[in-house]
């Protein structure tokens, strides 16, 4: 879903919402391998383009450099975002809508309103990386006053005196 700007000759693209990110399971919907469903591997930094598991292979030749001799690669191609749809657990393609809550971004499937994804914002995650962090300091500072209490039940642990070193 783009969202257009006017502008003097034309319009511009302001800003792109992309729905389709890595590791989400498409179907796709044209093409030879209309039908089959796999899983994102990557995108171009604009988001027009996808590359997923298995879809539209493609054999690049390389050269030998010295090191490596020249061989066949086989490896995945670019595919337009248009040509590809999410997909639901019975394995048809869908619409999904979108639900921001509480700093997340969820996806859900219009047809079946299971839940596809779940986004954590960067905020939010760094709030649950400090949580966590926090939590451990108090857990290694407790145990570290339990040794200290159980040495000075034992006698273990003295104070030093001015003197002593």
């Amino acid at each position: 879903m783009l969202k257009m700007k006017r502008k003097m000759g034309g319009t511009r693209v302001v800003s792109k919402i992309v729905k389709i990110q890595k590791k989400d399971k498409v179907i796709i919907l044209t093409g030879k391998n209309r039908g089959k469903i796999s899983e994102v591997i990557d995108s171009k930094k604009g988001g027009d383009y996808l590359k997923v598991a298995d879809v539209r292979m493609e054999t690049h030749f390389k050269k030998d450099d010295g090191v490596n001799k020249s061989r066949m690669e086989v490896k995945e191609g670019w595919i337009h975002i248009s040509n590809v749809a999410h997909v639901t657990t019975d394995g048809k393609a869908t619409k999904i809508k979108i639900v921001r809550e509480n700093n997340s971004k969820k996806i859900y499937s219009r047809k079946t309103g299971e839940e596809l994804r779940t986004t954590v914002t960067k905020e939010q995650k760094f709030k649950v990386e400090d949580q966590v962090l926090r939590k451990e300091k108090e857990d290694l500072k407790k145990e570290k006053f339990q040794e200290i209490e159980k040495g000075k039940e034992a006698g273990v642990i003295s104070k030093k005196k001015k003197g002593e070193k």
